[in-house]
């Protein structure tokens, strides 16, 4: 899992990806306006996101330190091991799939809501923060 993050004015355009991006391989599906949620520890920093899903996410990158876990028909998903989750915000999401396995997950985020993404850098690809 690799993590890619743009400023746009007052927005951060997340996407999270499960493949190498050189890998060519088309996206055969997805998903517009996908519910997710945004979580939080409990000093409201951004861990991760969730998702309610029978579409699958396998991991095709080293995962580092991060956390994917499927349970009751949803996908958890944390950008370190360990982190206690204190909060979720509902939020929208956009997917990529191929073969019903996601490819990467899109958020287009306010600034303001993810203050914090201290624990998402050891995942960050490319960044301009």
């Amino acid at each position: 899992m690799k993590i890619r993050m743009q400023e746009a004015d007052e927005l951060l355009l997340v996407y999270i990806y499960f493949y190498e991006q050189e890998g060519y391989m088309l996206n055969n599906g997805g998903e517009s306006y996908k519910e997710c949620y945004l979580l939080f520890d409990e000093d409201n920093d951004w861990i991760g996101i969730s998702l309610e899903s029978e579409n699958m996410i396998k991991d095709h990158i080293e995962i580092h330190n991060g956390f994917i876990n499927f349970a009751d028909n949803e996908w958890t998903i944390l950008f370190e091991k360990g982190l206690q989750i204190h909060n979720k915000v509902k939020y929208e999401c956009i997917t990529d799939l191929h073969d019903h396995f996601y490819r990467g997950i899109e958020l287009i985020l306010v600034k303001s809501i993810v203050p914090n993404i201290s624990h998402a850098t050891n995942l960050l690809r490319m960044s301009q923060i």
